[in-house]
């Protein structure tokens, strides 16, 4: 903009409503398209028509002209973080009430970046090699909702899931650059992860938190519980294993209560998972980890209660997979069904979203007595999804992040932060090999895994990122 041109009062008035019409677009993603109500915070999907929208952009209009574009900027970088660390904080708990908080926090982060990318008059955006794949996928999940066998239900899964995913992972990556701020959001990650194992042990010494036998804590089922736990444990014990003194009991600490918890959730994918997570750990981290990880596994057999061990053993009874209630006693018909719909639209899929699996299950030729949800394996949901267009476009997003996060840890200098991007890889491998017998996406893990995202490429040295 021509500051000769323009004068200031004008100039400031234009640049507000180019705020506020982002804004729009950040409210539409953050509310899932409703109102939402968070105490006296009233966010509509209804945007410039709403009267408190044009209110607000008046009082910003005011703040700014008061406090100058570079104390105005400061304001919004603090904003941006604290909106990013209340986010994080109740990811767990998005289920359980505090959706409102999450949504508000992913508008305060959006609007907050909108206003700093507006006072320097430049996008602000730090680079990233995730940025080509996640436009492509992003464009041929578009595609595929366009053509999809209900368009209404994979757009608003679209702007539910992914859109919302994108936007908490480049909120965090383009307003939380400090490593101050890397070990805030750390922090408050764990704090997290504690204050729900803390809750789900009062659930489950009360009997309110479990759910057919199984611990699931506050995240709604056991298998959500297993996968968001693969994810937290191995940063975790990352974490343990750089730290020195006393420090090191509340990361032990914090490690056995998630171990206990997983073992009571009953997720035999999770616990396949979890140890080769911690395996990477070992391999790549500390070697003495894998030593640990065989003794535990070792005694695990004789101190743990029989039921438990022998679920866990079942996996290992390949004779007996396909056995009712076995391991893959109805996911082979499930897999089937995957199959036919993949033949039947096999470039762009039926449609984003979970569902369009079950909708679509009734037309194949598999017995309707199973479990419809999803595919139970990640590839074959992915290709009834997005087709085989975006499932390359899946694996290009997923790859760029395994390969240039384990390529970087050579090169991240401290300690605490290269054991820190180990745990936080090797529970994303665990988390894809547990995906090949189940969905790994639910929201909760989703947005978790973003968030782990995000801290991975903030680690990398700055010019790492950019490549």
């Amino acid at each position: 903009m021509d500051d000769k041109r323009w004068p200031a009062p004008a100039r400031r008035a234009l640049e507000v409503a180019v705020i506020l019409a982002a804004a729009n677009v950040a409210v539409l993603i953050a509310t899932d398209g409703y109102s939402v109500q968070l105490g006296p915070i009233r966010l509509s999907a209804h945007g410039l028509r709403n009267p408190a929208m044009l209110a607000a952009g008046l009082l910003l209009l005011r703040v700014w002209a008061q406090m100058g574009g570079e104390r105005f900027g400061r304001l919004c970088g603090h904003l941006a973080e604290a909106a990013a660390l209340i986010a994080v904080a109740v990811i767990p708990y998005e289920n359980k009430g505090a959706g409102p908080t999450f949504k508000v926090s992913l508008f305060a982060i959006a609007f907050a970046w909108i206003c700093l990318s507006v006072i320097r008059r430049r996008p602000l955006w730090r680079r990233t090699p995730l940025d080509i794949p996640l436009l492509v996928f992003t464009a041929v999940c578009a595609a595929s909702a366009a053509l999809a066998v209900d368009p209404d239900y994979s757009f608003y899964q679209l702007r539910k899931e992914l859109l919302r995913y994108l936007l908490l992972f480049f909120g965090i990556l383009n307003t939380a650059g400090e490593p101050r701020q890397v070990r805030r959001l750390v922090a408050v990650l764990m704090l997290s992860c504690a204050s729900m194992l803390a809750v789900g042990a009062w659930g489950f010494a009360s009997g309110t938190l479990v759910t057919d036998g199984r611990f699931v804590s506050v995240l709604r089922l056991h298998m959500i519980l297993g996968k968001y736990l693969v994810l937290m444990l191995p940063p975790i014990l990352a974490l343990l294993l750089a730290s020195r003194g006393w420090g090191r009991l509340g990361w032990a600490g914090l490690l056995l209560a998630g171990l206990a918890a997983l073992a009571l959730s009953l997720c035999r994918g999770s616990w396949v998972a979890i140890f080769i997570a911690f395996f990477l750990v070992g391999l790549l981290g500390d070697r003495r980890v894998i030593a640990v990880l065989i003794g535990v596994a070792v005694v695990g057999l004789f101190v743990l209660p029989r039921p438990m061990v022998s679920h866990g053993l079942s996996v290992f009874r390949f004779n007996k997979y396909l056995e009712p209630g076995s391991v893959l006693s109805e996911r082979v018909y499930l897999w089937g069904a995957a199959r036919e719909m993949i033949a039947e639209r096999p470039w762009i899929g039926g449609g984003y979203g979970k569902a369009t699996y079950r909708r679509r299950y009734p037309d194949t030729s598999q017995p309707q007595w199973t479990v419809l949800n999803h595919a139970h394996n990640w590839i074959l949901q992915a290709l009834v999804e997005v087709g085989l267009l975006g499932l390359a476009a899946f694996l290009w997003v997923h790859g760029t992040i395994f390969v240039r996060g384990f390529r970087s840890l050579r090169r991240i200098e401290q300690r605490r932060d290269r054991l820190l991007a180990i745990g936080i890889l090797a529970g994303f491998s665990g988390l894809f090999v547990q995906g090949l017998v189940t969905y790994i996406y639910e929201k909760e893990v989703g947005f978790l895994f973003w968030t782990l995202a995000a801290i991975l490429f903030l680690l990398q040295p700055r010019r790492e990122r950019a490549q």
